[in-house]
């Protein structure tokens, strides 16, 4: 079976043998083509889909965050926001895309935060067109979610799983933030890494539904806490 994974960094591996994407790889014996960009929107996980999707017998895409977005220069892809702030963005862009952002293209990002911030469903509302047309292309797909913003059955659930546990005060780490990726690939322990690749094998075998075992009410029944903080790859 050949098989894509696009989408952020919940799906970006890099090289850890021990994330979710290598590990399906290896218990499916097949060769999967991972096109997850860490940080990237979702329109540029799209436009990557477009280009390739025909190719392969399954589509696994990982919808980022809505508040992300890209920008495009004749259809390629020029440089993508962090929401956070501009000097992450410029950072980002720079090492991510090779690209400097023009002082025009910092006015755009200010003018997009202003936007955001006050029309935040804008976005969202063309976000669901973008899903729409990868159920339409590829009705096979098997479309995860990387944030809440559209349902509670989302990959975060499995990041918070150890969050919960270590910080009853969520400011004392930083949530979705800086973490080791060695032993946290994917905003995932290795178990959970472990585990949730075996859950995708029998998603596509057809034995289970992977978006019912992540939902906010049943992930904490299938997935391991790594109960040792330094086992954790949180960064404080």
């Amino acid at each position: 079976m050949s098989i894509a994974i696009y989408g952020d960094s919940f799906a970006d591996s890099g090289s850890n043998v021990q994330a979710w994407p290598k590990l399906l790889e290896k218990n499916l014996n097949t060769k999967i083509d991972n096109f997850a960009v860490s940080a990237s929107s979702a329109v540029y996980s799209y436009s990557i889909f477009l280009k390739n999707y025909k190719n392969y017998e399954k589509n696994i895409f990982v919808l980022t965050h809505s508040n992300r977005f890209s920008f495009f220069d004749n259809f390629d892809h020029l440089w993508t926001t962090r929401i956070s702030n501009i000097n992450e963005t410029i950072e980002h862009n720079t090492q991510r895309y090779n690209y400097n952002l023009s002082n025009v293209d910092k006015k755009i990002y200010k003018n997009k935060m202003f936007e955001v911030s006050h029309y935040p469903n804008n976005q969202k509302i063309y976000i669901q067109s973008i899903i729409d047309s990868l159920q339409f292309n590829d009705p096979n797909i098997l479309l995860l979610y990387a944030f809440d913003d559209f349902t509670d059955s989302n990959l975060k659930n499995i990041q918070s799983l150890d969050y919960h546990y270590h910080f009853e005060d969520k400011n004392k780490a930083k949530y979705s933030g800086v973490e080791d990726n060695k032993l946290r690939p994917c905003h995932m322990s290795l178990k959970q890494n472990k585990e949730f690749a075996n859950y995708l094998v029998k998603h596509i075998k057809g034995n289970l539904n992977i978006n019912d075992i992540i939902s906010k009410d049943n992930v904490n029944k299938y997935f391991t806490v790594t109960k040792d903080l330094s086992q954790t790859g949180i960064l404080l």
